[in-house]
């Protein structure tokens, strides 16, 4: 069995056929724990391929930014997840995930136990992911980081569904929410959660609208 630890396979122009190839070797790599597959043309085929292996696996940190996965990607991936221990880090930025692909997250991270850190930077997620997502941090007890940058289309409504959930979470640290266009509503949103939350260290906003929150 192979001592390799970490992967780097980011921008091979990788497509569906090669992630299923090296989706049946992730049972054999023991010692694989870290895996970047960022820029990959994977497509749901792709991802479906994984995920089937990806219970099999030792992975703790899967990079899978920019894989074109969208939503149908994201419910494989999410079915795979909810009963997953090892994975504790994941990135799904730039993957055309959307508010349904948002959603199929959110049911995961729901029953999840492993996560503790999900990246869904700039994926279109407006309204109707915000609240699955808020859904689950109002129950999940182990995600720590949550970054959704770039989602502008979450808006002051998205913003302020995921402020409700916040004094009802107690383990995230940090939430990012760079560019999300929040607005005066969403930043009241989030200044009236956050002094009910206990957990939360870092949050990040644009400039000015940081300081309305910080009022």
């Amino acid at each position: 069995a192979t001592r390799i630890r970490s992967l780097n396979l980011e921008n091979v122009g990788m497509s569906g056929a090669g992630a299923a190839s090296l989706a049946s070797a992730l049972a054999r790599a023991a010692a694989l724990t870290s895996l970047f597959l960022d820029g990959n043309p994977l497509g749901p085929p792709g991802m479906e391929a994984l995920a089937r292996h990806l219970n099999m696996s030792s992975l703790v940190k899967l990079n899978l930014s920019g894989s074109q996965i969208g939503p149908t990607g994201a419910r494989s991936l999410a079915a795979a997840l909810r009963d997953n221990t090892q994975l504790e880090t994941l990135f799904l930025c730039d993957d055309q995930l959307g508010d349904a692909g948002a959603a199929e997250m959110g049911d995961c991270l729901a029953g999840n136990k492993g996560l503790r850190q999900l990246a869904l930077c700039n994926n279109a997620i407006g309204t109707a992911g915000a609240a699955a997502l808020a859904a689950a941090l109002a129950t999940n007890a182990t995600l720590q980081s949550l970054d959704l940058r770039d989602n502008s289309t979450l808006g002051p409504a998205g913003t302020a569904t995921l402020a409700d959930a916040l004094p009802r979470n107690t383990a995230l640290h940090s939430l990012g929410l760079v560019g999300a266009n929040p607005g005066a509503e969403g930043a009241a949103g989030l200044a009236a959660a956050l002094t009910r939350n206990v957990t939360l260290q870092r949050v990040s906003l644009d400039g000015l609208l940081l300081a309305e929150v910080l009022v």
